[in-house]
């Protein structure tokens, strides 16, 4: 899973590398050597510039968009067939959440992965998924592919969303 607030799923007094050690160390079964190596072959897929040197730092010691990139970099340390991702742009700047965007896309198809992705926000929305499902009250109110949803929604609640998304866009 990718969290909408990356920065809590990290512990504050642990460095990256140790923790993104201990998941793989777990979830693959590698001896610390090899999960260090395979920890810092994720963050240079990632984008992460001097892998090595960032896993040697503190969660707080990384800005917004490499943290949010480490957090998906331990998410695909478990090798998972389904990503989810809350919201991940939510706390990003628009540059930042471009190159995020565009990361979640190939992760997409060089780990073959399903992506779930919980989002109010449509352009990522349309950017990224195939099927929209839109929920109201907990309960899902409209099922579709992407296109068809965003330009002939049928109820109520899919009516509503692009209104208001419209209304963000449009004076």
């Amino acid at each position: 899973m990718l969290p909408q607030n990356y920065a809590a799923a990290f512990n504050p007094v642990r460095t990256i590398g140790a923790q993104m050690v201990d998941v793989i160390r777990f979830r693959q079964g590698k001896n610390k050597n090899e999960a260090l190596d395979y920890a810092t072959e994720l963050l240079d897929e990632m984008g992460i510039s001097l892998p090595k040197k960032r896993l040697g730092e503190f969660p707080h010691q990384q800005s917004g968009g490499i943290l949010q990139r480490t957090a998906l970099a331990m998410a695909l340390s478990c090798e998972p067939e389904l990503l989810i991702a809350d919201e991940p742009t939510s706390a990003l700047d628009v540059t930042t959440q471009k190159v995020l965007l565009d990361l979640l896309e190939r992760v997409k198809s060089s780990h073959a992965l399903t992506l779930l992705l919980v989002s109010h926000n449509l352009a990522i929305v349309s950017q990224l998924a195939d099927e929209i499902h839109v929920m109201a009250g907990g309960e899902i109110q409209e099922s579709g592919r992407t296109q068809n949803i965003l330009t002939d929604p049928q109820t109520k609640a899919a009516q509503n969303l692009l209104r208001a998304a419209k209304a963000l866009v449009l004076p």
